[in-house]
């Protein structure tokens, strides 16, 4: 298995593009069941581990970047691919507890 570069989590590019897709730190920290704040620090992780700035922050608004966007465009197929082969496997609830996507193993 390839591992990512620079030292990228799993947790980060998770909560990646659950904020991306949300536009709101807040509400991907609900589907991810963790505070705002763990959320802030994963996509501060990403963003310095890369080297790019991913997203445009403005009082309490985010906004993706060009660079970010990108990224989403690229990441989330990864992610939805990753959460079908989950949801594919027998016994696999259809959802979670709190949303439309099942937790996904964490990276060690």
């Amino acid at each position: 298995m390839q591992r990512l570069p620079n030292g990228v989590s799993l947790n980060a590019l998770r909560a990646f593009e659950c904020v991306a897709r949300h536009e709101s730190v807040k509400a991907a920290a609900v589907e991810l069941s963790v505070t705002a704040g763990a959320v802030s620090h994963q996509l501060k992780q990403l963003e310095e581990a890369l080297g790019v700035m991913l997203f445009h922050r403005r009082n309490n608004a985010i906004e993706l970047t060009d660079d970010g966007r990108s990224f989403s465009r690229e990441l989330s197929p990864a992610i939805e691919s990753m959460v079908a082969a989950t949801r594919a496997l027998p016994g696999t609830p259809t959802k979670s507890r709190c949303g439309s996507r099942p937790r996904l193993p964490c990276a060690g």
